[in-house]
């Protein structure tokens, strides 16, 4: 009862982080560029002469690594979710029977699908195109560093549909997980034991 009790804490725990650091990731980016590229930054060196490009220069440096650490919580977050509910299909009843139990297998496998389908397709490409538009144009090169920004560009919203999928997947997940957690468990009607059968006259 106790280990049963510690997997469910750890699942609890695990949805918690992956959910916490989608939703800190979508607010750290929604007024880093938003602040960013509306104020009058000029960042010396760049080939730009509107300051808004500067401004999304300035917020995509700051944003990069936090996406990075954002992924690699996601990792953390997703393989945890996985190991508990295996645990649980082992020590307890499978996860995924029942309605709410199937329901909840498919939003885990739609988050793990969008998220592995951006980390491993898109994000290599989109990390490639930035690193490649920031190295143009810190030399100056505005035609190769618009060029890559267009690359970039192609790929983004792709990748944030995939990033709202994910998001809503696992919250979708903690909602379906709480209602499995809580519903009444039915037990089977044994009957009547032998014993009290025969102990009556």
């Amino acid at each position: 009862m106790k280990s049963g009790r510690l997997v469910a804490v750890a699942t609890w725990l695990c949805l918690a982080a992956w959910l916490s650091v989608l939703v800190a990731a979508a607010i750290s980016a929604t007024f880093t560029f938003a602040v960013l590229t509306h104020l009058d930054i000029d960042v010396s060196g760049l080939p730009w002469t509107d300051s808004a490009d500067h401004g999304r220069y300035a917020a995509g440096r700051v944003m990069e690594p936090i996406f990075f650490t954002v992924d690699l919580m996601q990792v953390i977050a997703a393989g945890g979710l996985v190991i508990t509910l295996l645990a649980r299909a082992i020590m307890q009843d499978p996860p995924w029977r029942g309605s709410l139990g199937l329901l909840r297998t498919i939003a885990v496998a739609i988050a793990l699908g969008s998220f592995g389908g951006r980390a491993v397709l898109l994000t290599p490409k989109m990390n490639t195109e930035l690193r490649a538009m920031w190295g143009a144009a810190e030399a100056g090169d505005i035609d190769t560093a618009n060029v890559h920004r267009a690359a970039f560009d192609r790929y983004h919203p792709t990748a944030s549909r995939l990033y709202q999928v994910t998001l809503f997947a696992v919250f979708g997940t903690i909602i379906l997980t709480a209602m499995a957690d809580t519903a009444p468990r039915t037990r089977p009607d044994l009957g009547e034991p032998a014993l009290l059968r025969g102990a009556r006259p």
